[in-house]
């Protein structure tokens, strides 16, 4: 089975604004777990997958690292989380027969965990086989205990990362795909470099006080706005179509960018508070 690392590339704005702040990785060797959406299920997401095959555990602070061709892609950090897993649905239109469609369940999209520069990183990639398929949608979802830094690459679908840390590149609508939202939610202080890029959607940034970074806020077809309840904000500029400003003082570059839809950045005391418990029962589950 092929694994496709190269069918989806992060745009030319995205990594000439990042290559200042995030550290290029050598990879030392791969580690594939999982074989795919193995149960489509009734509204459900398949839930045998778990990332083994190295220690992960609340302390390893593993990037996480997902293309999704299309669809939904959901990121939630949680220390009480036992162990990393991902989820997945793949489901397509009339023309892609139901013979090919569970062909596509168990081996359209594979996760593994890749050692680089002495670090975890998890990676959910599509194989050849799904990107070759036309009219799929994959509904993706990665749970762990911890991370440090997110990369995210889709053409098209909401994008939803809750208690994430470490430094974000969110690539949406890539191949000139519809994009979506991209909400980003966490108690942690993001102090590191984050670019969110989507052509259609809102995009939402809530973050802790003691977050910091120089703010590029800009919607070509919308409004952007920046909130603060706490915090030191210095510099600021606002045009009906932008906002940018420094935020206690930092140096690290935060770029969020909607071609239309609101583009929102809101500093509050507790951004992550809509997080359920893990106990809780999921959204998509039946009732």
């Amino acid at each position: 089975m092929k694994l496709s690392n190269t069918g989806l590339k992060t745009s030319g704005r995205a990594g000439s604004r990042l290559a200042r702040g995030l550290v290029v990785l050598a990879a030392a060797c791969v580690a594939i777990v999982g074989s795919g959406c193995a149960t489509r299920g009734a509204g459900k997401f398949a839930r045998s997958e778990t990332i083994a095959g190295t220690a992960l555990s609340p302390t390893t602070l593993p990037a996480i690292d997902i293309v999704n061709p299309n669809g939904t892609v959901r990121v939630f950090i949680d220390p009480r989380e036992p162990v990393a897993r991902w989820e997945c649905n793949i489901t397509a239109d009339a023309s892609v027969s139901p013979e090919r469609i569970k062909e596509l369940e168990a081996t359209g999209m594979q996760g593994l965990v890749q050692v680089e520069g002495g670090r975890n990183v998890i990676k959910i990639r599509p194989t050849q086989e799904l990107l070759d398929t036309p009219e799929v949608y994959v509904a993706l979802e990665v749970r762990a205990p911890s991370n440090r830094g997110v990369y995210v690459r889709s053409t098209g679908g909401p994008i939803f990362l809750n208690g994430v840390s470490g430094p974000m590149s969110i690539t949406n609508g890539l191949r000139n795909g519809e994009g979506g939202s991209v909400t980003v939610r966490t108690n942690e202080p993001l102090t590191d470099p984050i670019w969110i890029d989507t052509p259609r959607g809102n995009v939402d940034l809530f973050m802790p006080p003691l977050s910091k970074g120089v703010f590029a806020l800009q919607s070509d077809d919308g409004t952007a706005d920046f909130y603060a309840v706490r915090g030191h904000l210095d510099g600021v500029r606002v045009t009906p179509l932008t906002w940018s400003g420094t935020l206690n003082d930092g140096a690290n570059e935060v770029v969020l960018r909607s071609g239309s839809g609101r583009v929102r950045g809101m500093v509050d005391d507790s951004p992550n508070s809509a997080w359920r418990a893990s106990n809780e029962p999921r959204d998509w589950d039946p009732r």
